[in-house]
């Protein structure tokens, strides 16, 4: 009996079991009947708000960073006894300095080589009576540096010569003194206006003896020609004592200013180290005080005028002197002339004479003449500004670029190179980016490695293509952030270039460390007036006619479209405006995709 009753629990338990299997079994499903089965999910739209912002599209070029007008200065060349070898003496300025006119910018075997503005180069000495486009660019010069030639003529004169003394005075030189051969020049020319002066004498009297004038007349006129000898000697010795007189008064007064430009400079040392802030009284101790700073101010503008007025001394001793000797070259024109008169009226008192005599005496007065001229032309070579003192640069201020030559060297060849003091970034467009460029604009100049970022503004775009002197590839391209331009590969002669002028440096930038960097430049060539609607390309899609529409959503399942007009295109997005009768306004969401 229980053997029965358990068989029959064992039947009931398995027949349970295997119900429960079978109902498990019926509702599992293979990933193949799922995919088959299942329903695609409904469809949803992608949208984006409509914004009002300001867009602007930029042009983004390539361009390298230089200082402008770059130009090699040359030894100046030498004439005379100068033209053997020379030696520097004091060297260039460092690279990367600046020079401006008037200042001394090396030193040759002792003598400066000065350099002053201007287009025409230096091709000769220029000394007293030079005329010439040469000398009226001198004069120009002179003037800008506030040593007045007088009038700007294109003749060396006195008043040129004392602005000449006055630059060389101020960079703490004199002039030039002639050397041996020079003053052996001068020396022969005075014996040959001698020799010349005895000869037409000894002519004269030979001239006299071969004719019979009446005897009174004869005592008369030889005694008025003799008179007329002693005069001319007379004034040939007050010329000499002249001349002599010139350099001791000049020297005087040019060692007076000698003094007052060592006052000067002493005087703007001790107001400039007064100004310097925390700076201490060496007198007393104490930091400097406003009334002894105004006192320094005080003894430095005294200094400056004393200056002024020993310059003006210089020039005045200097025009005396010349006017006393060009009084003096009259007299002696004036006693030569009375001595030609008397001995012709005493020629012509004679009845006959002899045709030898009358050619030899006409023949020493045009020796006379000759003798003269050349004592002239030597003695005015000790006034002027020699060839290898000064050199002419066609704009100045300039920036030393480098530097060929150091002290001890070889007085020979390139100097240096300069570059003018004001940087340029350059580049260059495409003819169809050309009419976007114009000066004026604004940019911003850029060079990543540097973390360096910096404005400026369009100088200048060229007329002519091919005058690229700018990046090293100048292109141009769209890119995300609106920029503009065709991309192209051009060649630099189908290129414009453009120069642009840096604005603000940061200070701690080494300059001429930038120069041949390759900087990423961007013009915002096109912006909108403000802000305005504006949605992404994507929203826009155009119907059979042309027009232009986007999609706004209004809900749910729902959307309308609204027909706009186009506007400026970057950045990846679109100004638009809706046509009118419709409406779109800022926050409608469009559909860009579904």
């Amino acid at each position: 009996m229980k053997r029965t009753a358990a068989v029959a629990v064992v039947l009931g338990v398995s027949s349970v079991s295997a119900g429960a299997a079978w109902i498990a079994a019926s509702r599992i499903t293979s990933p193949d009947d799922a995919r088959r089965s299942a329903k695609a999910p409904e469809a949803s739209l992608i949208t984006v708000p409509v914004e009002q912002r300001e867009l602007s599209a930029n042009l983004v070029l390539r361009g390298s960073l230089s200082f402008d007008e770059a130009a090699s200065i040359s030894v100046p060349a030498a004439s005379g006894e100068e033209s053997g070898t020379r030696v520097v003496t004091k060297a260039p300025p460092d690279v990367g300095s600046d020079i401006v006119e008037g200042q001394v910018i090396a030193e040759i075997s002792g003598r400066p080589v000065i350099v002053l503005a201007g287009a025409l180069p230096v091709f000769r000495d220029l000394r007293s009576g030079s005329t010439g486009d040469d000398v009226e660019q001198l004069e120009q010069a002179l003037e800008r540096l506030g040593f007045s030639p007088g009038v700007v003529d294109g003749t060396y004169d006195a008043a040129t010569e004392a602005a000449v003394d006055r630059l060389y005075a101020a960079n703490g030189y004199g002039q030039k003194e002639p050397g041996k051969e020079q003053r052996d020049l001068i020396e022969s020319a005075r014996e040959s206006l001698a020799e010349a002066q005895r000869t037409l004498r000894a002519a004269e009297r030979a001239e006299r003896t071969s004719g019979t004038p009446k005897k009174s007349a004869q005592v008369r006129l030889e005694g008025a020609l003799d008179t007329a000898r002693r005069r001319a000697d007379a004034a040939i010795t007050a010329a000499a004592k002249a001349r002599t007189a010139e350099p001791i008064e000049i020297a005087g007064a040019q060692a007076d200013l000698d003094n007052a430009l060592a006052q000067r400079a002493a005087a703007d040392a001790a107001l400039a180290a007064a100004q310097i802030s925390g700076a201490v009284n060496p007198e007393s101790g104490d930091p400097y005080t406003p009334p002894e700073i105004a006192a320094l101010q005080s003894t430095a503008t005294s200094a400056r005028a004393e200056v002024t007025a020993r310059t003006k001394a210089v020039a005045d001793a200097r025009s005396r002197a010349t006017e006393a000797i060009e009084t003096a070259d009259a007299a002696v024109l004036d006693a030569n002339q009375a001595v030609r008169e008397a001995f012709l009226e005493l020629v012509e008192s004679t009845t006959s004479g002899n045709e030898d005599e009358k050619d030899a005496v006409a023949d020493a007065r045009t020796a006379l003449g000759e003798a003269m001229k050349r004592l002239a032309e030597q003695e005015a070579v000790l006034t002027g500004i020699p060839q290898a003192e000064v050199t002419f640069v066609r704009t100045l201020p300039r920036r030393v670029g480098s530097v060929s030559l150091e002290r001890g060297d070889t007085a020979t060849g390139e100097m240096m190179t300069v570059s003018g003091s004001n940087l340029a970034v350059r580049t260059s467009v495409t003819a169809a980016d050309r009419t976007l460029v114009r000066p004026g604009m604004s940019v911003t100049v850029a060079e990543s490695d540097l973390d360096l970022k910096f404005s400026g503004v369009v100088a200048s775009v060229a007329d002519q293509a091919g005058d690229s002197d700018g990046g090293s590839d100048g292109s141009s391209g769209n890119g995300s952030d609106g920029s503009s331009g065709n991309g192209d590969d051009d060649s630099s002669d189908s290129r414009f270039a453009v120069v642009i002028s840096p604005g603000e440096m940061p200070s701690d930038i080494d300059l001429p460390t930038l120069e041949g960097l390759s900087f990423r430049i961007t013009i915002p060539v096109k912006s909108t007036d403000g802000e305005v609607l504006t949605v992404p390309a994507a929203a826009l899609s155009a119907t059979g006619d042309d027009r232009v529409r986007v999609e706004v959503h209004l809900g749910g399942k729902r959307t309308r479209f609204v027909e706009v007009t186009k506007g400026l295109a970057a950045q990846g997005y679109v100004e638009v405006a809706p046509v009118p009768g419709e409406t779109l306004d800022k926050g409608d969401e469009v559909v860009v995709g579904r």
